[in-house]
C-alpha cells in the first residue's frame, strides 16, 4: 500500500492545475474549482476586516439530486457559522472544493489542488466516499492536513495509516449487528455474501462473517466480485449453492449491473430475499449505462421486495440545538428543520454534511487558544502544510470539540472517530419506487419494533425460507405399538409369575417334581429377563445423553442373551435328562448319574459364556452411537416452507461389534443345535398323561423355526430402518416364543394337578425300543425282556438235553463194538472226539 501512495505523492508533485474561483456554488454547480464565499455578517459589524480561513471540500457526482446539491448545503453551513457570534470571530469561513464524480483520481487531483495551488486548507471535507478516502487520507496525512469525513470504512480507523482522519460517520462494520439480528428475528439460518472486492467491503464482510458465525449463522457461500462489469460467475456460484438469503455489498453502480445479471437469471422473486446497503441515494438504479442490457423498469422488478438496513440519528428537537451554548437564530432552524424532513438516504448525507461543517468550525474555534500556546505563538491564518505542530493542535482541538447539532450529540472518540451511541437502525423495504423503513432495531438490536404500523410485502404471503431446510427428527415408535406390546409384555410377566408360585408350591406334586422344578424355576427367570427386554427396546431414547444410550444398549443385549441361556438353557438340560435316561438306562439297563445341580451348573456355564463375552465386550469394544437416516420427506403441510424431514434413529455400534456378534451368534447356534439334537433324538419318546419331551421338543422346534424367520427379517433395510416395525417384528418373536415356551411346559403339568391326585397319579412311558405303538408301561418292557431271557434260556436247556441224548446214543454205540472199553472210558473217548 505504501508504494500506491509514494506513487500518489509523485502524481501531486507534478500534477498542476489551474484553479478557478467563484463567488457562491449554488446546486448544481459543476465547475472544475470554487471556493465558497459567505455572505456578510449579519449578527453586527466589524471595524476590521474579516481574515479569510480556508477548508476543503469533495463533494461527488455533479447533477445527482442527492450529492450533487451537497455544495448547497455545505455553503449554507458556512454561512451559518460566518453568521454567528462566538465562532471564529474576526475570522471567513470559506472553502475551496470540487465535484470528484466519485473517483480517487479526481479526488487525488483535488488534494493536488489544495497542496500546490492557492492558499492553504487548514482542515477538509471529506471525502464522502471510501474508495476516495482510503486513497486521500493516507496521502493528506502526510501533508499535515486534517480529514473530517463522512467515509465509513472501518479501515480508515487504523490510526498509524491515517492519523489525521476524523471520521464523523459510523463505521459499516456498525450495521452488521443490525444484520445479523434480523436474520435471527426471521428465523433464517443460513445466508451467502456477495461483495464488491475492495478493502472497504472486504473488511466489512470479515466482521460480518464473524458476527454470523457467533450467532450461529451459516454462510454457505461467500463470493467477491473482482470484476464490477461482470458478476456473472459469482451469481451463478451462489445459485449453485441454492443461496436464498444474500447479503450484496457494493457501491451501487455495481449494484446496478448485479441487479441486471440477477435479472437475466430469475435470481428474484418469491424464492429470494436480497439484502442490499442501506445508503444508497433515491433511485439509483435508474443511473443506468448505456452498455447495460437493463431497463429501469426490468431493475425494478428485479429488486421488489429486496431489504436494506439503513441507519440515520437526529435531535429529537431542533430547538436543543446548541454548539457550546451558542444558540442558532430561528431562520437556521428552520433551514434544519427543512433538511430533517426529508426522507431516507436524502436527509441523512445533508444533515450529517452540515454537522461537519458545524465540527471544522467549532474546532477552529477552538484551536485558537492552542496555537497561541505554541513556540512560538501562531495564529489560523499561519498554518503551513509543513507545520505538524499546527496540524496537532487542530487535531486535538477536534477531539475536545462538544455540541448538539442537527444529528445530536456530537463526541469523537479518541480513536477519531464519532461516538454511535445514538445510532437508529432500521430495516427497509423496497416496495414500489422507495425503501420504506419498516422496523427499527432497539435495545442494542435485541428486538425489533413496527415503525408506523409499517409491514413486510412478501410474495405469496409469507417471508420466504433459506433454502431447503433439512431438520432431523429422531424417530420414536408408535405411541399405539409400543402400548401394544408393553400390555402384552405385561401379561406375559403375569403369566411368567402365576407360573413360578405354581411351580414353587406345588413342586413335591408328582406332576411337577418330575419335570425338575428347579429347571423350571430358571426357564421362568429367563422368560421373565426377555420380557422385560421388552420395555427396554420400547424406550424413547431420543432425550437421553450418549453415554446413558450405550449404557442401555448393553443392558437390552445382556438381557436377550441371558434370557436365552437361562429360559432354552434350561429346556435343553431337561430334554438332555429325558435322552440320557432312555439311551442308557432304558436301552442299556445302566445306571444315569444326572442330579439337578449338575443340569442347573450346565444352564449357568451358558450365562457364564455370556457374562465374559459381555465383559470383554464393554472394556474393549469402544461402543459408540451411529445413527441410521431416512430419505428427506418434504412437509406437505407448508410446501412453501420447503422443509425436508430427515428421520433419524441412533443405534448402538462398537469397533468390533462383527466379532463380538459372531460370537453371541455362534454361541447361541450351538445352543440351539444341540436342543434340536437332543429333540430329534429324543422325538419317539413320550411320557403317558405328562408327555414332557414332546412339548419340550416343540418348544425347541418353536424357538427354531421363530430365529430362522425373525433374523434375516430384522436385518431387511425396509425393517432396519423404521423403527416402529423393528420394535414389533423383534418383540413379537420375544413375546410369541417366551409365551409357546411357557405353555408348552407349564400348562400340561396344570392341567394333571386338576386332574389327578396324588394317590392315582402314576407315570408311564414309551420309548423308540418298543416296536408297536401299544401303551405298554416301563414294568411292561422290563417283563417282556425278562421273558425273552427266560425262553432263551428254556430254549439253551433243551438244546443240551438232546445234546446228552446224542451222547448217550453215541456210548452205547462204541461199546457194542468195543465191549472191552468201559463205559467211562468209552465217555472220555467220546469227549476227545468231540474236541
Amino acid at each position: 500500500m505504501s508504494s500506491i501512495v509514494y506513487f500518489f505523492m509523485f502524481v501531486l508533485l507534478f500534477n498542476n492545475v489551474a484553479f478557478f474561483t467563484c463567488r457562491s456554488a449554488e446546486p448544481g454547480t459543476t465547475g472544475i474549482n470554487a471556493t465558497v464565499v459567505p455572505a456578510a455578517n449579519t449578527a453586527g459589524s466589524s471595524p476590521m476586516p474579516r481574515i479569510p480561513l480556508y477548508i476543503g471540500g469533495f463533494f461527488a457526482f455533479p447533477g445527482d439530486k442527492i450529492f450533487g446539491a451537497l455544495p448547497y448545503t455545505a455553503q449554507t453551513a458556512v454561512d451559518h457559522i460566518n453568521n454567528l457570534t462566538g465562532i471564529l470571530d474576526g475570522y471567513e469561513l470559506r472553502m475551496r472544493w470540487r465535484l470528484t464524480d466519485g473517483k480517487p483520481a479526481d479526488a487525488l487531483k483535488l488534494l493536488n489542488d489544495l497542496l500546490y495551488e492557492g492558499p492553504p486548507v487548514l482542515m477538509s471535507w471529506g471525502p464522502i466516499f471510501s474508495r476516495q478516502a482510503l486513497v486521500v487520507n493516507e496521502v493528506a496525512a502526510k501533508y499535515n492536513l486534517v480529514q473530517v469525513c463522512l467515509a465509513n470504512s472501518q479501515a480508515l480507523r487504523d490510526r498509524p495509516r491515517y492519523p489525521k482522519t476524523v471520521q464523523m460517520y459510523w463505521s459499516e462494520d456498525s450495521v452488521n449487528p443490525a444484520r445479523v439480528a434480523f436474520i435471527n428475528y426471521m428465523k433464517w439460518t443460513k445466508v451467502a455474501i456477495i461483495f464488491e472486492d475492495i478493502e472497504y467491503f472486504r473488511l466489512n464482510v470479515e466482521n460480518l462473517v464473524s458476527k454470523l458465525k457467533d450467532a450461529n449463522i451459516s454462510v454457505i457461500a461467500t463470493e467477491a466480485i473482482s470484476d464490477v462489469n461482470a458478476p456473472d460467475q459469482q451469481l451463478l456460484s451462489l445459485k449453485r449453492h441454492d443461496a436464498r438469503i444474500i447479503f450484496a455489498l457494493s457501491y451501487f453502480d455495481t449494484a446496478i449491473r448485479m441487479f441486471c445479471k440477477i435479472y437475466h437469471i430469475s435470481m428474484f422473486g418469491p424464492k429470494y430475499v436480497w439484502i442490499s446497503i442501506g445508503w444508497y441515494p433515491p433511485g439509483w438504479w435508474e443511473a443506468i449505462r448505456p452498455d447495460m442490457d437493463c431497463t429501469a423498469h426490468e431493475l425494478e422488478e428485479a429488486l421488489q421486495n429486496h431489504l436494506s438496513v439503513p441507519l440515520w440519528r437526529s435531535v429529537d428537537d431542533v430547538r436543543d440545538i446548541h454548539y457550546n451554548g451558542i444558540r442558532p437564530p430561528e431562520y437556521q432552524l428552520d433551514f434544519i428543520r427543512g433538511l430533517l424532513a426529508r426522507e431516507g438516504v436524502d436527509r441523512l448525507e445533508h444533515i450529517e454534511s452540515y454537522d461537519v461543517l458545524i465540527t471544522i468550525a467549532m474546532a477552529l474555534n477552538r484551536s485558537i487558544e492552542k496555537l497561541a500556546q505554541l513556540d512560538p505563538p501562531r495564529a489560523l491564518q499561519e498554518f503551513t502544510y509543513e507545520d505538524s505542530n499546527m496540524s496537532a493542535a487542530l487535531l486535538e482541538s477536534v477531539y475536545e470539540t462538544r455540541f448538539v447539532g442537527p444529528t445530536g450529540p456530537i463526541l469523537i472518540e479518541d480513536g477519531g472517530y464519532r461516538s454511535e451511541k445514538d445510532v437508529r437502525q432500521f430495516i427497509a423495504q423496497f416496495q414500489g419506487k422507495k425503501s420504506l423503513e419498516i422496523i427499527e432495531c432497539v435495545n442494542s438490536c435485541q428486538s425489533f419494533k413496527e415503525v408506523d404500523d409499517m409491514r413486510f410485502h412478501w410474495p405469496g404471503g409469507s417471508a420466504p425460507v433459506d433454502g431447503k431446510t433439512y431438520r432431523t427428527e429422531h424417530v420414536v415408535i408408535s405411541e399405539a405399538t409400543r402400548l401394544i406390546f408393553y400390555v402384552l409384555s405385561a401379561l406375559g410377566i403375569l403369566m411368567d409369575l402365576v407360573f413360578l408360585g405354581i411351580n414353587v408350591k406345588y413342586r413335591e406334586e408328582r406332576a411337577i417334581k418330575i419335570s425338575t422344578p428347579p429347571l423350571n424355576n430358571l426357564i421362568v427367570l429367563g422368560s421373565l429377563l426377555l420380557y422385560i427386554s421388552v420395555f427396554l427396546f420400547g424406550l424413547d431414547e431420543s432425550s437421553f445423553q450418549k453415554d446413558t444410550i450405550i449404557r442401555f444398549c448393553h443392558m437390552k443385549s445382556f438381557l436377550v442373551c441371558v434370557g436365552i441361556s437361562l429360559a432354552f438353557g434350561a429346556l435343553f438340560m431337561k430334554t438332555y435328562r429325558i435322552h440320557a435316561i432312555f439311551s442308557r438306562a432304558v436301552a442299556k439297563l445302566k445306571r444315569v448319574d444326572l442330579p439337578n445341580f449338575k443340569l442347573i451348573l450346565g444352564v449357568f456355564l451358558a450365562v457364564s459364556v455370556d457374562i465374559v463375552i459381555f465383559t470383554v465386550w464393554i472394556l474393549l469394544g469402544q461402543t459408540d452411537i451411529d445413527e441410521i437416516t431416512s430419505v428427506p420427506v418434504l412437509d406437505m403441510s407448508q410446501p412453501e416452507r420447503e422443509l425436508y424431514i430427515v428421520s433419524v434413529s441412533p443405534y448402538c455400534t462398537s469397533q468390533y461389534l462383527v466379532y463380538f456378534s459372531g460370537v453371541i451368534y455362534i454361541t447361541k447356534g450351538i445352543l440351539l443345535v444341540f436342543g434340536i439334537f437332543l429333540a430329534w433324538e429324543t422325538r419317539t419318546i413320550s411320557v403317558s398323561s405328562l408327555n414332557d419331551s414332546t412339548y419340550i421338543a416343540m418348544s425347541i422346534y418353536t424357538v427354531a423355526i421363530f430365529l430362522a424367520l425373525v433374523l434375516p427379517t430384522l436385518n431387511l433395510e425396509v425393517v432396519r430402518t423404521n423403527v416402529t416395525t423393528h420394535f414389533a417384528v423383534l418383540c413379537s418373536a420375544i413375546i410369541v416364543t417366551n409365551t409357546t415356551v411357557l405353555c408348552l411346559v407349564f400348562l400340561p403339568k396344570i392341567y394333571l394337578l386338576r386332574k389327578y391326585s396324588r394317590k392315582n397319579f402314576q407315570v408311564s412311558m414309551m420309548t423308540k425300543y418298543i416296536s408297536n405303538a401299544s401303551m405298554s408301561t416301563f414294568n411292561d418292557c422290563a417283563d417282556s425282556n425278562v421273558s425273552r431271557l427266560h425262553q432263551r434260556l428254556q430254549r439253551k436247556e433243551e438244546k443240551l438235553k438232546r445234546l446228552k441224548r446224542d451222547l448217550d446214543l453215541v456210548a452205547s454205540s462204541l461199546q457194542k463194538k468195543r465191549p472191552w472199553i468201559q463205559p467211562d472210558e468209552a465217555t472220555n473217548h467220546e469227549k476227545e472226539q468231540s474236541v
